[in-house]
């Protein structure tokens, strides 16, 4: 991961770049993901996301967080990061994995992991998906709400304090245009929307 030089955050090791005003931070065994995705975010104006000596993703921090390789690189950044979610396929189109819809787009899921960020999905009173509320986190400006929603977990992040308790049935949606798609098998991502994927 590349960025300009302001030291190395928490005993990370740079590897030669300093000349060049770039530090390569590396994650230690000791290195929480937070404490790494937080040097990340604030140090570089360019990321080059590794996994197993293979590039995930080379970009800006925001590119990561917008339009993300991989559903690795779809996790790194964001509090909590992306939802992942299997889908299926139903005779309405593609639906997440353990629901009978709505279908979220027409064509088959089966073999399509959708993404979306927390802070993307709001409830609603009519539509959306059905989930049941499995935990609730106030911390003062937004509250997350943990989700089941067939065999899929996902978290929604909303502004202010909800009044919903675990157990409770609530009604989830989002704007087509903030679903990703990912290949379940290579984790790339799929082009198109998830209202018309290529």
């Amino acid at each position: 991961m590349l960025g300009p030089h302001h030291g190395i955050p928490h005993g990370e090791g740079a590897t030669g770049g300093e000349h060049l005003g770039r530090v390569t931070v590396h994650a230690g065994e000791g290195e929480s993901p937070g404490e790494v995705r937080a040097a990340v975010i604030e140090m570089a104006d360019r990321v080059v996301l590794m996994r197993g000596g293979k590039v995930e993703q080379d970009g800006a921090p925001a590119d990561l967080y917008t339009t993300p390789a991989t559903s690795f690189a779809a996790r790194f950044i964001g509090t909590p990061p992306m939802n992942l979610m299997a889908l299926a396929n139903s005779p309405d189109g593609a639906v997440v994995r353990g629901t009978r819809g709505p279908a979220l787009f027409r064509g088959r899921g089966a073999g399509l992991i959708v993404g979306i960020r927390p802070e993307a999905l709001h409830l609603t009173a009519e539509h959306g998906l059905e989930a049941q509320i499995v935990a609730t986190e106030y911390l003062g400006a937004d509250t997350i709400l943990t989700c089941k929603l067939g065999d899929e977990m996902l978290s929604l992040r909303a502004g202010g304090q909800l009044a919903h308790a675990p157990g409770e049935t609530v009604r989830i949606a989002a704007d087509p245009v903030a679903l990703h798609l990912f290949d379940a098998q290579s984790g790339r991502r799929l082009g198109g929307t998830a209202s018309a994927p290529a």
